[in-house]
């Protein structure tokens, strides 16, 4: 047998594995395609909302990447992703004192109640936006320039080390897929390598984003590609792996 035709040494299809290896990877691609789910659904509560428009959007992608630059980022949070927290009200009223000079007699006298009721749950002094003084809050009142830079490193480590190894497992366990032929290989190599490629480029385009108001689109499509292609691998894998289940 050519080692090129069956990568690391000739890997059994699923139907040759033991039924244990079959099971156990059968939980594990579910239960990673149900953690995907939800990682999706934080990234729609994070970002949805962004720019004042409903849901995901290219304007929501700028507002967290690229900022709002005639905002500031108080403000552009409570017309989005934070407007159910506060009454219409009572978002006024600290748009107003931002944009009258965010003094602190009048910070003092009508906007910190505001904040501790309806924001120090989530900002308190341990979280990664702290809102609990007027100098912490002072910070937000300028203009939106969107991710920082330490913001975005921490980000970056933390997606780069936890979605590689996520990818790695879904992509050996397609290792054992029946993708192609021995003339278009090349078919299942990319699906393998696909999702950390696509990964790649999304965390890269970050900094992109940052900088250049288009570069919110190389996010979209690379975040697309990474997920449609994880996807992918998983679907296949089930799908042969059920399919294995027949013939014993």
């Amino acid at each position: 047998m050519n080692p090129i035709e069956e990568p690391l040494g000739g890997l059994p299809r699923f139907d040759r594995l033991h039924v244990s290896f079959r099971l156990l990877f059968l939980v594990t691609a579910l239960c990673l395609s149900i953690g995907y789910v939800f990682n999706l659904a934080q990234i729609w509560e994070s970002h949805g909302g962004g720019g004042g428009v409903i849901g995901i959007s290219p304007d929501s992608i700028k507002a967290a990447y690229y900022g709002d630059r005639n905002s500031s980022t108080l403000e552009l949070k409570l017309r989005g992703s934070m407007s159910g927290f506060v009454t219409a009200e009572e978002r006024e009223t600290i748009i107003q004192w931002i944009r009258h000079g965010s003094k602190e007699e009048q910070y003092n006298a009508e906007v910190k109640g505001i904040l501790e009721r309806s924001c120090l749950t989530c900002h308190g002094p341990s979280s990664f936006r702290v809102l609990a003084s007027y100098e912490a809050v002072k910070n937000v009142t300028t203009i939106d320039s969107g991710m920082g830079l330490k913001t975005l490193v921490r980000v970056s480590h933390i997606h780069l080390n936890g979605m590689t190894f996520l990818f790695f497992i879904s992509g050996f366990i397609t290792c054992f897929a029946k993708i192609g032929t021995t003339k278009m290989r090349w078919i299942k190599w990319i699906v393998i390598i696909a999702p950390l490629v696509a990964m790649l480029c999304d965390v890269l385009s970050w900094n992109l984003a940052r900088s250049y108001e288009s570069g919110v689109y190389v996010v979209i499509v690379s975040g697309a590609v990474m997920t449609s292609a994880f996807f992918t691998q998983i679907g296949i894998s089930v799908y042969q792996i059920l399919k294995s289940f027949k013939r014993i």
